[in-house]
């Protein structure tokens, strides 16, 4: 349930539009916490029927956010957040109570909850509503409520405006907190985006690059081997023209996901091409990495491929293993030499392993 509600208004949008829809309905679902807390504490701790029936009625009106926001109007339920938060905390002032209680410090909320939950391009609304939480602050500090519906003594004053701040601090942390983690978490899939390849889920060519790169120089830097595997599937057009593309992508997923069962962690499995897979084997000599092609060749012949109406794929691929042998060869100078030798094959080879 509370999920749902955090979710609201988030289908169809970017990464960072649902960030910042979930950080708004966040904060209005505290907001909703906090308003209920002081319309239970008007109604049985200070006895009046009328403040805090006044006050729940704020506190459905904050409700009504998350609800207009499942109605894909985003920026009129932030509006509405907000300017229901401003009117409430004036009534609370200056029809309530007084000054000394402390409500209007809320308003220091206001600006930093504009910026971080309004859109980028929203300069208008964000301006709107900081000029108008500055202008309601200072009006309600320097103004003074000489008839206000609820009489508090000087301790029961101190105790509200103490449990104020604490809110205050409380809710900046909490809201700061979460939408770190939804921040962080956007970011770690933007971060998966950028770097798997979108059909197989193994690496793209460009995160293989970056990575194995790496790999290759710290293999330099201490003097140990490094390999490469270059896998080639002769036959994928041949799959996609007679089982139809989507059981050439179930083939791919099922070809990669059964590969990268086989390897360890810092063995890189990547697409660098429609038919062309690549795995980097750092501190694997020629006669290791030799043995894991063997292990792959037996885990992959060993597997029977179908298409969604049972018939069978057939597999005709190639393998390719090179290893560094110079202090100046490079990640290009490895699949070239690898690939160059999957190239001197006979295509009609079902499975033939070249290495250099």
């Amino acid at each position: 349930m509370l999920n749902t509600i955090i979710s609201s208004g988030t289908k169809f949008q970017s990464f960072d539009a649902t960030s910042r829809i979930k950080a708004a309905n966040i904060v209005s679902i505290i907001t909703v916490a906090i308003s209920a807390f002081y319309s239970l504490l008007y109604l049985f701790y200070f006895q009046d029927l009328l403040v805090g029936s006044l006050n729940l009625v704020f506190t459905l009106a904050y409700t009504l956010g998350p609800l207009i926001m499942s109605r894909n109007a985003i920026t009129l339920a932030k509006i509405w957040f907000f300017v229901v938060l401003l009117l409430h905390l004036w009534v609370c002032t200056n029809v309530y109570l007084t000054n000394d209680s402390g409500f209007h410090l809320f308003y220091f909320l206001v600006p930093t909850g504009v910026f971080l939950l309004l859109d980028l391009n929203q300069y208008k609304e964000k301006w709107l509503l900081t000029i108008s939480a500055i202008v309601l602050f200072f009006y309600c500090e320097n103004s003074l409520n000489t008839a206000p519906l609820i009489t508090l003594n000087e301790e029961v004053n101190h105790f509200l405006y103490q449990s104020v701040i604490l809110l205050i601090m409380l809710e900046v942390i909490v809201v700061l907190t979460l939408f770190n983690k939804q921040i962080e978490k956007t970011q770690a899939i933007l971060e998966k985006q950028a770097s798997t390849d979108f059909l197989t889920g193994c690496f793209n060519r460009n995160y293989f690059f970056q990575q194995a790169n790496l790999q290759l120089s710290y293999s330099k830097q201490q003097q140990r081997p490094f390999s490469v595997i270059l896998i080639n599937i002769d036959n994928l057009g041949f799959i996609n023209d007679n089982h139809g593309y989507d059981a050439a992508d179930m083939f791919l997923c099922e070809l990669v996901g059964l590969i990268q069962t086989s390897i360890q962690d810092d063995q890189l499995m990547a697409r660098i091409g429609g038919n062309e897979f690549v795995i980097s084997l750092p501190e694997n000599t020629l006669q290791e990495a030799q043995k894991l092609v063997n292990k792959l060749q037996t885990i992959v012949d060993k597997k029977t491929f179908a298409d969604s109406n049972g018939i069978n794929i057939d597999l005709q691929y190639r393998l390719g293993v090179a290893t560094n042998k110079h202090e100046d060869d490079s990640l290009m100078t490895l699949l070239s030499r690898a690939d160059s030798r999957v190239k001197q094959q006979a295509r009609h080879s079902p499975s033939v392993v070249a290495s250099v």
